[in-house]
């Protein structure tokens, strides 16, 4: 290849195959040519794709007793950021560093140091924004807020977003977010994040519990995700159906939820890595999210062809209100309960919107997600 493009792409929190580091690395893998990605990862629990590049502080067989103790942890993303900077240095100025989060302000005043080009990948909205959002919530609720955006975590993601060059934002409410606080609409590319549709193939279902239309809520169950603001609105809607909430519960939500936990209607279960025959045993997703970046639950959703009832933050550039979904403000209790009714009552809206959804995610996988990335990156001339 005579126009290859090393791209040095920087995690910093172990990969593990769910979260925003699968994401990470479906994108690394996808990426076309010219580029040739190179995964810097402290620690990997199970396994990566096949064929990816990538360079890490330990062998793979290291035990994880000891491997995932928190000061090895530690001295792994120590040692995996030096062997980032060593690798770019080598390089020489230009270097290209696709940045993900969790990497330290050091690391990144080296690598500006070094003249590499830097790209950040937003997970989540600016760390102000998010900050003001749960904040308000959380005092709405009369909780301590927990959440950690504070006001250090916050002038740090300020003085990192100044070092990069480019930042890639996966939705509507991330762009905004960023133009809140100040970054430069020249050095934003809006992108989106994506799905695995072969991880989602298949025919088997869950066996859900309860009876009627079933409605799926899949996340961490907490203030963040707007479950309260979930289940309130499931309760004014008054459907003949279930809601199930599938995830692992905030201890600051268990006084939230637990006036819904015997309730034949609502039902709580456990993560589980089995989404596909979930997604396949449901009617629609209802996922009223108050902070979020583009939440990978609603892509897998849609792509299995579920509608789904989401608040601004849940659009992720998939779901579009009375096109692909209905979209609400997560405040609007009786808005979501419409929603709700509608949907539940009606078979053919379903199909229409399920159709739809299904469509439109199926061209925004991991492939095409990373396909647009690289288009963005040599546009910018990179």
């Amino acid at each position: 290849m005579t126009d290859s493009r090393r791209l040095h792409v920087s995690l910093s929190i172990h990969y593990a195959g769910v979260g925003f580091t699968s994401a990470a690395i479906a994108l690394a893998r996808h990426m076309p040519e010219p580029f040739e990605p190179v995964v810097y990862i402290p620690q990997v629990h199970g396994a990566l794709p096949r064929g990816l590049a990538h360079v890490r502080p330990f062998p793979p067989l290291l035990p994880a007793p000891i491997a995932f103790r928190s000061e090895v942890m530690a001295w792994a993303k120590r040692r995996n950021e030096r062997n980032l900077l060593r690798a770019v240095r080598k390089e020489g100025p230009g270097a290209r560093v696709w940045i993900w989060p969790g990497a330290s302000t050091e690391l990144l005043r080296e690598l500006k140091a070094a003249k590499a080009v830097l790209i950040r990948e937003m997970i989540n909205t600016h760390v102000g924004t998010a900050r003001r959002i749960l904040d308000a919530e959380y005092a709405r609720l009369g909780l301590q807020p927990s959440h950690g955006n504070t006001e250090a975590k916050q002038r740090e993601e300020q003085e990192q977003l100044a070092l990069m060059d480019l930042i890639v934002s996966p939705s509507e409410c991330v762009d905004a977010s960023l133009l809140e606080w100040g970054i430069s609409g020249e050095r934003i590319i809006k992108s989106t994040f994506g799905w695995s549709p072969q991880d989602f193939a298949g025919s088997s279902t869950a066996d859900l519990p309860g009876d009627g239309v079933k409605a799926l809520f899949v996340g961490t169950v907490g203030v963040r995700k707007g479950i309260h603001l979930a289940l309130a609105a499931w309760d004014r809607a008054n459907i003949d159906g279930t809601f199930v909430i599938v995830g692992p519960i905030d201890s600051e939500a268990e006084p939230l939820v637990a006036p819904y936990r015997h309730r034949p209607d609502i039902s709580f279960i456990s993560f589980t890595r089995d989404l596909a025959s979930l997604y396949r045993a449901s009617h629609f997703m209802f996922f009223p999210s108050l902070e979020e970046g583009a939440p990978l639950v609603c892509y897998q959703a849609g792509g299995c062809g579920l509608p789904i009832v989401t608040s601004p933050m849940g659009q992720g550039r998939l779901v579009e209100h009375e096109m692909t979904g209905l979209v609400a403000d997560p405040h609007d209790e009786q808005a979501l309960a419409s929603h709700l009714q509608a949907l539940a009552g009606d078979s053919r809206l379903r199909r229409r919107l399920g159709a739809r959804i299904r469509e439109r995610a199926l061209t925004l996988d991991f492939a095409s997600a990373a396909a647009q990335r690289a288009r963005a990156f040599i546009d910018k001339g990179l």
